[in-house]
């Protein structure tokens, strides 16, 4: 199995993937193959705390927590009544599905609701 070193931070230290910030580009694209042994009777914590240390070991990984403030978003409730649309009655007319499974390359799918 491999991972992006952002996986592996997560892992190791218990952190969304959005939190981990700084760091080059290929840590979200490059993948690893990580093949280590860890006793059996390991805790959960042991494994993080060993693979923190293959990280700082392996690949130089140096950490610092930080209380950086992140963007959020709070829903509250307004003045006026919800105004949410029902999901049942779509606002695009699609073209219905064939009937016939070997027809269906015939069919052009379109958002217009219209053949072109």
């Amino acid at each position: 199995m491999t991972a992006t070193m952002v996986d592996l931070i997560r892992t190791a230290y218990g952190v969304d993937a959005q939190n981990v910030i700084g760091g080059p580009n290929w840590l979200e694209f490059d993948r690893f193959d990580v093949i280590a042994k860890a006793p059996a009777a390991a805790s959960p914590e042991t494994l993080k705390l060993m693979l923190q240390a293959l990280l700082a070991d392996r690949f130089g990984l140096t950490t610092h927590p930080d209380n950086q403030p992140l963007p959020g978003f709070v829903l509250t409730l307004g003045k006026r009544k919800l105004q949410l649309k029902d999901l049942r009655r779509p606002r695009r007319k699609w073209l219905p599905f064939p009937t016939d499974p070997s027809s269906a390359w015939r069919h052009r799918w379109t958002s217009r609701g219209d053949l072109s």
